[in-house]
C-alpha cells in the first residue's frame, strides 16, 4: 500500500455468509437490495436493517449511498463496504428518479430557508 502512496488502510476480518448489495437515497422510498449471487433474490431479513443503515449513512454524511453487507449464519448483518456514488446496478432508472427528487426537494428547502432568513433580516433592520 505504501508504495502506491496509500498511507492509511481499513482492514476487516473476513465475514462469512450471504453477501447483499444495497442502494438507497436517505429520506426517500428508494431502498433496493439483492443477494450478490442472484440479483432476483432479496433476503427478507435485510429489509429490517434499513433504518440502521440510513442512520449510519447520515452519520457518514451520505445522502446517496450503496454498499455491501453480509448476513451471517446467525442472522447478523455486517456492513463490509460503503460507496458514496454506487453503480445502482439493476436499479439505475429508479435511482436516477429518486436522486433527482431528493436534489429538487433539498433545493426547495434551502430556497425557502434562505428567503425566510432574508425576510427576518429585513424586519430586523426596520
Amino acid at each position: 500500500f505504501e508504495r502506491r502512496g496509500n498511507t492509511h488502510a481499513a482492514v476487516q476480518e473476513h465475514v462469512a455468509g450471504t453477501v447483499v448489495k444495497f442502494y438507497g437515497v436517505v429520506g426517500s422510498s428508494f431502498f433496493r437490495y439483492y443477494s450478490e449471487s442472484d440479483y432476483k433474490v432479496s433476503p427478507v431479513v435485510f429489509a429490517s436493517v434499513r433504518f440502521r443503515l440510513e442512520r449510519l449513512m447520515r452519520r457518514l454524511g451520505l445522502e446517496v449511498y450503496g454498499g455491501d453487507a453480509v448476513i451471517t449464519s446467525d442472522g447478523r448483518v455486517v456492513v463490509i463496504d460503503v460507496n458514496d456514488w454506487p453503480s445502482f446496478a439493476y436499479f439505475r432508472n429508479e435511482a436516477a428518479e429518486a436522486i433527482a427528487t431528493h436534489i429538487h426537494n433539498r433545493a426547495l428547502v434551502q430556497s425557502t430557508s434562505a428567503r425566510s432568513s432574508l425576510r427576518g433580516s429585513a424586519l430586523e433592520s426596520r
